[in-house]
């Protein structure tokens, strides 16, 4: 991505939300949170549906003061919520590693980002067809690394079946 940015300077790198999503969920299983009980962390962070109301989450913020402070209002419930589920003695680990994550985010996953890169309101960006056409070169290659006009000629068969 560094690169990226060197090159084309006006340009925005979104993350996948969905693998954003799998690596809050594995950081919550880390600690010791799994299942039913990361629906409220992960509602604050993605935004839910409600009685057909949609309720934004902290990945819904347009700019970054608004991100910073959804995030800072997160702190004492998400600390509150990790003590509830696990032990009144635990030291809350979640919401420092999701500040730690906070550039990432504003610069990747933010509705702001979201919007300038072109996404519709309430979009979010996945990698899954990329991925998906990815898997079936792969299949097609037998998992083999090809040259690349070997490549060229597999692709061009995938894509006229």
């Amino acid at each position: 991505m560094k690169a990226w940015k060197v090159f084309y300077l006006e340009s925005y790198q979104l993350r996948c939300a969905k693998h954003f999503t799998e690596n809050v969920k594995d950081e919550l299983k880390s600690i010791g949170i799994k299942g039913e009980a990361q629906r409220d962390f992960l509602n604050a962070i993605f935004g839910f549906v409600e009685d057909e109301v949609y309720h934004e989450g902290l990945l819904d913020a347009k700019d970054d003061q608004t991100f910073d402070a959804v995030l800072a209002s997160l702190e004492p419930e998400w600390n509150k919520k990790e003590r509830e589920l696990l032990t009144e003695k635990h030291d809350p680990k979640f919401f420092n590693w999701m500040s730690k994550k906070a550039a990432m985010m504003k610069e990747s996953l933010t509705a702001g980002v979201r919007l300038k890169a072109g996404l519709q309101p309430g979009e979010k960006m996945t990698s899954n067809a990329a991925e998906a056409g990815n898997h079936v070169l792969k299949e097609a290659a037998d998992y083999e690394q090809i040259s690349l006009p070997e490549f060229v000629v597999l692709a061009k068969s995938v894509a006229l079946k």
